[in-house]
């Protein structure tokens, strides 16, 4: 029995569900519920105008095995709100009233015709084979596949064991394939993840499949993984693999990632990967292992820094950097030159989770002189706390984000990076770059400067000298 105060409280409950403000009925619905004591919410709730009141009273009632809700149920059906229909439907599901929904199989709504074949189908034990574009139950579609598309956020909604296949078989039409990815995101199974991994390359989906693989745990890591370094996996699939990888959050997710970031050949794979890292470093307290942040960090200083300095040899030379072929050279430059910065404030970002590095690093471009020198200063210091077997990239970030001339900057680096004295020292380095685009625009740059000059003749009284 109920004490008297679970008396008082219910009491006190049962009022608020007359309240007007739905938000207080609502609470007042879902106390009850936790208590298990819905059989205390009356029938007569579903004459609530609210459509957030009536979701979740009929979420409550078509469980309960209750019945006196029935008829006020039904007369739900006719409700100008889509979301209220569909919800009386799953309530008579969740009831099993098979009576009910037959004659919802009636309604004028083709949508809510087609929720309640489903229902029945299930109720009734029926497997639903073949080819689901070919079912009699889409013979009436329409061009914008409205039954169909009912037909899957139903499916979703309550999956069946064949849920997945019929969903798969339904994303062979273009049209429904972002519906059925949505589907997915809850009602898939370990067959689905290939079709999940190919859905990353539309922006649209992107999110409910990403959301789908995770779902789905080890298996579909295990898959993204492979996929890194499948060479036939469509570009486009594949440079969103690393972020879908990094949304697990997990342990295996930071190693997979911190390898990538290290050894991948692909560049882009490796800043996609270094994206991924970010964001299970602010995300989440995992640890991350130094050593790969710092053997990056001194890799893009280099870069960096050897960019830099062959940009400024090629700049320096007026006639060609006048040049259209050398502006060329000198924009991708900057483009690169930007990359690697960004590179660096975000392997920072993963090293120092509390500060906001890439908007310090974004100060150092600043015409305001002050805020460069604070972000100078900031960095610097940050650059001292690194540990101590870092020192060499304490060197190099030193070098990097300090406020330096131009020319003395790459005075500095040169015993790093070499020296680039004109524009056909660094064309001619940077045409043997690994980066297709780079080398390709630096050896067109390089053949409008002519054949290199001959060598000064050696005078013929030096010559007479060494022969004597």
């Amino acid at each position: 029995m109920l004490t008297e105060l679970d008396l008082t409280s219910v009491e006190t409950l049962v009022e608020a569900l007359a309240r007007p403000q739905p938000s207080e009925v609502i609470a007042a619905m879902n106390v009850l519920s936790e208590r298990k004591r819905e059989r205390l919410i009356p029938a007569l709730i579903l004459l609530h105008s609210d459509e957030g009141v009536l979701l979740r009273a009929l979420e409550l009632l078509g469980p309960s095995g209750r019945k006196d809700w029935y008829s006020l149920g039904e007369r739900l059906l006719g409700s100008a709100s889509p979301r209220v229909q569909q919800a009386v439907v799953r309530a008579f599901a969740l009831a099993g009233e098979a009576e009910v929904l037959a004659r919802a199989a009636q309604h004028p709504s083709a949508g809510l015709r087609t929720f309640a074949a489903l229902y029945l189908a299930q109720l009734d034990g029926e497997t639903m084979d073949g080819d689901p574009l070919d079912w009699e139950l889409f013979a009436d579609d329409d061009p914008e596949h409205t039954l169909k598309l009912a037909f899957i956020e139903a499916l979703a909604a309550h999956p069946t064991p064949a849920a997945p296949q019929i969903l798969l078989r339904f994303a062979r039409l273009p049209a429904l394939a972002g519906a059925v990815t949505a589907a997915l995101e809850t009602a898939g199974d370990e067959s689905t993840i290939d079709f999940l991994i190919s859905r990353l390359k539309w922006a649209d989906d992107r999110l409910s499949a990403r959301r789908g693989l995770k779902r789905l745990g080890a298996p579909a890591l295990a898959a993204l993984e492979r996929a890194l370094y499948d060479e036939g996996l469509e570009r486009r699939v594949r440079i969103h693999v690393p972020r879908s990888i990094s949304a697990f959050l997990s342990k295996e997710a930071l190693e997979i990632l911190l390898k990538v970031v290290v050894e991948h050949e692909n560049g882009l794979m490796r800043y996609k990967a270094l994206r991924g890292l970010e964001q299970i470093a602010l995300e989440t307290s995992l640890r991350i292992a130094p050593g790969p942040i710092f053997h990056e960090l001194t890799r893009n200083a280099l870069e960096y820094l050897r960019l830099f300095a062959m940009q400024l040899g090629l700049k320096n030379d007026r006639q060609a950097s006048g040049r259209l072929e050398g502006q060329l050279v000198i924009e991708l430059l900057d483009d690169k030159i930007a990359q690697s910065r960004d590179r660096l404030a975000r392997l920072l970002q993963v090293l120092h989770r509390g500060d906001d590095i890439p908007a310090i690093f974004a100060a150092l471009l600043s015409s305001d002189r002050r805020r460069r020198g604070r972000a100078v200063e900031f960095l610097d210091a940050l650059i001292r706390g690194l540990d101590r077997s870092s020192d060499e990239v304490a060197v190099l970030l030193r070098l990097v984000v300090d406020d330096l001339p131009p020319e003395l900057r790459a005075e500095r680096a040169a015993p790093l990076v070499g020296t680039f004295p004109d524009a056909r020292a660094a064309l001619t380095a940077l045409s043997r770059d690994t980066d297709e685009s780079v080398s390709s625009l630096s050896s067109r740059a390089l053949g409008t400067l002519g054949a290199a000059p001959a060598p000064a003749a050696t005078p013929l009284s030096v010559l007479a000298e060494r022969l004597v």
